[in-house]
């Protein structure tokens, strides 16, 4: 089933200032019973939004954003009137839910698009100068990190803060772990406006991470690395996509459609002066590009032991681009420790996004059929080698690289 809320895309700044604002205002009271029959969860706050805000002025909040109902609660636990930004297409189209965040108030943006992005930031604009609020989800997709409480932020908030002078209310949602708890916690208000971008986008992290930190520490018990099983990483991940299925969306069944959904709903911040594989080449480095390209055409293994944090992983994605760029069909082949796993994934992310990649890793079935995809480049761990040397055996690949070597021992 269609929601029909998918028109929101095209929604331009002059369609809110025709007919947008008295009709919600007129709901907001009767929306709090919606918000609370929607929330399957129990909301806890922690932090009095009372306590740190002042009344009848409007604020920026960014919020933390890692589950199925921490849009809704959000909504739900602000005392204002408040215009949610979301920028998830799929789910404004099929998630019923949406229903009740539009009655609320929803602004659309299209994390891709820079046009898009302009029209939001002037319809956001203009909602603060209507003494409304505005909440946004600066780490753009859900955080799936295991590592970082709050990923790089989208410097949205900040550019809104500098244009309109008005402060930026840092949030956390948690999930209480094992638990249908929601707590959700407001940090002290930050004249963003009256900071450099990076300065502004690091204290409102800072204190989105530190809410957040407080809230593990409290709600969440301890666990001991001892305990975890060797696949907690991909234990991980499953995790976090049953997540997604408590959306109770329907997904769609062609693949290519699918990952396309996939890729916009975890689209992140990624910076803008990042380092690229060709700005890391040196007169001092140089040679290593030439050895690498040089033992690959004369059918020569190899071994790269720089130490640690002199760029390894990044020569060796350029050398595999490198090698793509005169044989697209080369496939390549990366054995890692399980820690390092994302990493890599990460690593391609950043330096190369354009080779395909995929991760070879979920049941023994499910590995069987990843390795059957047209892709370049095939990650996994020294664990599910060793399981699926059946597999592997049936397959010829450009080059093998082992990352942490001395585990082949």
């Amino acid at each position: 089933m269609k929601t029909g809320l998918k028109y929101l895309e095209y929604k331009k700044l002059e369609d809110y200032k025709e007919r947008e604002l008295v009709p919600r205002k007129i709901i907001r009271v009767p929306l709090k019973g919606i918000l609370n029959i929607a929330t399957k969860g129990k909301m806890i706050i922690d932090v009095n939004p009372e306590e740190v805000l002042e009344k009848n002025k409007p604020y920026i909040f960014t919020s933390t954003h890692y589950h199925s109902e921490d849009i809704i609660t959000n909504l739900r636990a602000l005392d204002r009137q408040t215009y949610a930004l979301i920028g998830t297409t799929y789910q404004l189209e099929h998630n019923l839910k949406m229903y009740v965040a539009w009655a609320n108030g929803i602004v659309y943006v299209n994390r891709k698009d820079p046009n898009s992005r302009k029209e939001s930031l002037k319809i956001m604009k203009w909602l603060l100068e209507q003494g409304i609020s505005v909440l946004i989800y600066v780490e753009g997709g859900w955080n799936n990190t295991e590592n970082q409480l709050v990923q790089q932020i989208f410097p949205g908030a900040y550019k809104l803060s500098s244009q309109t002078k008005v402060e930026v209310v840092p949030m956390s949602n948690f999930l209480e772990p094992e638990s249908n708890s929601i707590h959700i916690s407001f940090g002290n208000p930050i004249k963003a406006y009256e900071y450099s971008k990076e300065e502004a986008n690091e204290r409102i992290r800072d204190s989105m991470a530190s809410l957040m930190f407080e809230q593990i520490k409290k709600f969440s018990v301890p666990i001991k690395r001892a305990t975890l099983s060797e696949n907690y990483h991909e234990e991980f991940l499953e995790e976090r996509r049953q997540e997604y299925f408590k959306y109770n969306t329907k997904w769609p069944t062609d693949e290519k459609e699918f990952f396309k959904v996939i890729d916009e709903e975890l689209t992140v911040y990624k910076p803008k002066d990042i380092i690229l594989p060709e700005d890391i080449i040196t007169s001092e480095n140089e040679h290593v590009f030439k050895w690498l390209y040089n033992i690959d055409k004369t059918g020569f293994g190899g071994i790269l032991a720089d130490e640690m944090g002199l760029g390894k992983t990044i020569q060796t994605i350029y050398y595999i681009r490198q090698i793509l760029a005169i044989n697209e069909g080369a496939k390549f082949l990366i054995v890692v420790p399980t820690s390092l796993l994302y990493n890599w994934y990460h690593e391609f992310d950043m330096y190369a996004e354009e080779i395909k990649k995929i991760l070879v890793i979920g049941t023994k079935l499910k590995r069987k059929k990843l390795l059957d995809n047209d892709v370049s480049v095939f990650i996994t761990t020294y664990g599910l080698v060793r399981e699926d040397e059946d597999y592997y055996l049936e397959k010829k690949y450009h080059a093998i690289i082992i990352d942490e070597a001395q585990n082949i021992k």
